[in-house]
Formats: structure tokens, C-alpha cells, sequence
């Protein structure tokens, strides 16, 4: 999915024509950037728990054609959320507030629990 074709799916969800949403446009790039650094503990944690290779920082794209290299699960269903309640905010705060929500909810469903071993430090085996 690139940054473009996340615009087509927040601009749906916002009912609003790529004619008509002049307006966001120019906001796209900084915003998308916005979102990758935002899921990328989601995408981290994603990427153990399937067995992927870590991303060494959160990526950031420089023009709207660009591919993002995250899971197809948060590309999908998280971020046409997250762009819309940006692109929205200044227009209807309301509409922005429930597509922050659905955002945030998307993104606690791609949130795996990302276990660790725990260290005894007191020497307390089992006798």
C-alpha cells in the first residue's frame, strides 16, 4: 500500500472526492510520516510475534507513491483511520474524534503482548 492509496481510503472514509479534497493534499506526506512513527511499537511488536525482522527505526517516506513497509493488518485497518481524524480535525471535530477512536482501536487489536523472560536476580529456584 502506498501513502497515495491511504489517502484514496481516508478520503472514503471521510465521504469526500479526491476532486473536492484539495485541501488535504499538501499534508499527506508529513502526516503519513506521522503515523508510522505513532503504530511503530504496534508494527515492532507485530513483527516479533510472526517471526519478521525488526525495522531498525520508523520509516519515513518522501513522496506519496511510496510503498509503506508496514503490515498489511495496520496499513489496512489502522491507518485510513488515523489520516482521516488528521485530515478532518480542523473541519469536524467530531468526526475526527471517532476516527482517532477507531484508530486506537485498531491499533490495541495489532498490539500483540510482546513477552520477555524474567530474570530471578534473588536466586529463588524451586527446592
Amino acid at each position: 500500500m502506498t501513502a497515495d492509496d491511504l489517502y484514496g481510503a481516508a478520503l472514503a472514509l471521510m465521504a469526500e472526492s479526491r476532486d473536492r479534497a484539495k485541501g488535504y493534499r499538501d499534508k499527506l506526506v508529513p502526516l503519513v510520516n506521522l503515523l508510522l512513527a505513532t503504530a511503530y511499537p504496534a508494527e515492532q511488536a507485530l513483527r516479533r510475534a510472526r517471526g519478521h525482522p525488526p525495522l531498525a527505526a520508523p520509516p519515513k517516506v518522501e513522496t506519496e507513491g511510496e510503498e509503506l513497509p508496514y503490515q498489511m493488518d495496520l496499513l489496512t485497518e489502522c491507518f485510513p483511520y488515523g489520516l482521516a481524524g488528521m485530515l478532518i480535525l480542523d473541519d469536524d471535530t467530531g468526526k475526527a474524534n471517532f476516527f482517532n477512536a477507531m484508530f486506537d482501536t485498531a491499533l490495541a487489536k495489532y498490539s500483540p503482548a510482546d513477552f520477555e523472560e524474567v530474570v530471578d536476580w534473588y536466586g529463588g529456584g524451586r527446592e
